[in-house]
């Protein structure tokens, strides 16, 4: 699946592979890689040295980081944003506690796009990676986010995740200062065989090169015939995966794929073909036969710890033990893991009260072991957002029409305007009636009988 070529190699016009070259130097050679072209264009000494002082074309950041960041940088004399700084949300603060932990720091994010010109993204718009691949992101850019996972390589975008004192140096108008890196080529071969996604060939990747630390503080540079067999998710989804590498950063090719994404989200100037130049030189190649690619599983207590699905069916009481061991040189007895009772008459039993039925599993499941399924929808209620959190539930039916969902939602609306108090949210009069009678209510049409009372009371 994965092959570490630890030497450096040379590739001709982005296809031919070579251990050696005579027409031109490694150092000459390495600032015709992708890389190296985007890193020299934004490198404020304008040399081709050792050393890079990087200004960034934008920043992004979430709710979690860039109140102290605007604050540090206020302090040490901010007065405008020098650069698009857009701030948005993490999908932690929003699906973890419904949002609400932050509400005074999107009410100090929103004061500080109107005083310094930044750009706030409101907490039912979008989360911050979702938001810079389809509004900040361009081809032969540069931009650095205050999360780890800011890689938007597939993309054209060379993006870099630092602390928050990185985010107020660009502030500042002051650089990011690097030792010019290595270059990593990530050569993409073959197609990958369905069941198999982008974390499957991501977790390999990260399994391949985390422990050793082989490509730390390098940037990997994506290329090869693989590429073009990987639609656009797909290659995000490897992507946004390449910091748990420990790499600096991260490109690829682009192609039709990218200009497509750039032309649905009305943004076609802002793609630019990028690929090496005729004679580009790496230091280090990794090879991924994605043909090759088995499904994949992660286990504690980092996703380089990988086995593929096969190796765990064939002994997953070996495999869970050891990972129960490495517990307890980890943690002692703060930590109470059980993992090998999962394991039933031999295999890896999977509890179903604890599956969400999302449906995902069905047609990716390498072992068939789900043939008989309804497809449909599920229609959860009664959650809500605030100061008072509720989870919703889920009503215990599939439904197999969109004629049924919107039928369902209609009944929904008409039981809360019938039954629903002074004040009340809908969390709240399903709470104070139950579930069980509220979806006893849902799933029969007596409601629907009453319609017209209820909406002429509601009118009144």
């Amino acid at each position: 699946m994965v092959e570490l070529i630890k030497h450096g190699v040379y590739l001709l016009n982005g296809k031919e592979i070579r251990d050696e070259y005579t027409g031109m130097t490694p150092d000459e050679a390495r600032e015709n890689t992708i890389t190296y072209g985007i890193l020299r264009a934004h490198d404020v000494d304008g040399a081709k040295g050792k050393k890079m002082r990087i200004r960034f074309d934008a920043m992004m950041s979430h709710d979690i980081t860039y109140v102290g960041i605007i604050q540090t940088a206020r302090a040490s004399g901010l007065e405008e944003f020098p650069l698009p700084y857009a701030m948005t949300n993490c999908h932690n603060s929003l699906c973890a506690v419904g949002g609400t932990i932050n509400e005074d720091d999107h009410v100090f994010g929103l004061s500080a796009a109107k005083k310094y010109g930044g750009i706030y993204v409101p907490a039912n718009q979008a989360v911050i990676h979702q938001y810079a691949r389809e509004m900040m992101v361009k081809c032969g850019n540069m931009i650095l986010g205050s999360d780890s996972h800011t890689r938007y390589g597939s993309l054209g975008n060379m993006g870099v995740g630092e602390g928050g004192g990185e985010l107020v140096k660009q502030l500042l108008r002051n650089t990011w200062d690097i030792n010019a890196p290595e270059v990593v080529l990530v050569w993409l071969e073959g197609k990958p065989k369905k069941g198999v996604g982008p974390h499957d060939v991501a977790i390999s990747l990260v399994k391949a090169t985390f422990e050793s630390g082989v490509v730390k503080n390098k940037v990997l540079e994506f290329a090869g015939p693989g590429v073009k067999e990987l639609p656009i998710d797909f290659r995000n989804g490897i992507d946004i995966m390449t910091t748990e590498t420990t790499c600096l950063s991260s490109i690829w090719v682009t192609d039709e794929e990218v200009k497509h994404h750039y032309d649905i989200h009305e943004r076609p100037q802002d793609f630019k073909e990028l690929k090496p130049g005729d004679v580009a030189y790496y230091d280090m190649m990794i090879r991924i036969d994605l043909s090759s690619q088995e499904a994949m599983i992660a286990l504690p207590f980092h996703p380089s710890n990988a086995v593929t699905i096969h190796e765990l069916q064939a002994d997953p009481v070996g495999i869970l033990t050891r990972i129960e061991e490495d517990a307890k040189k980890r943690f002692g007895d703060k930590v109470d893991v059980h993992l090998v009772d999962k394991v039933v008459d031999g295999k890896v039993f999977i509890d179903p009260d604890k599956c969400n039925r999302c449906g995902r599993c069905l047609h990716k499941c390498p072992f068939h072991v789900n043939e008989d399924y309804i497809a449909g929808y599920s229609i959860v209620i009664g959650g809500r957002w605030g100061k008072k959190v509720a989870m919703g539930k889920r009503i215990p039916k599939i439904f197999t029409t969109e004629e049924e969902v919107l039928a369902t939602l209609e009944k929904t609306i008409l039981f809360f305007a019938e039954q629903g108090q002074k004040g009340e949210r809908l969390s709240d009069t399903i709470h104070r009636i139950g579930f069980e009678k509220v979806t006893e209510e849902l799933l029969s049409d007596d409601i629907l009988s009453r319609k017209d009372a209820i909406v002429g009371d509601a009118l009144k």
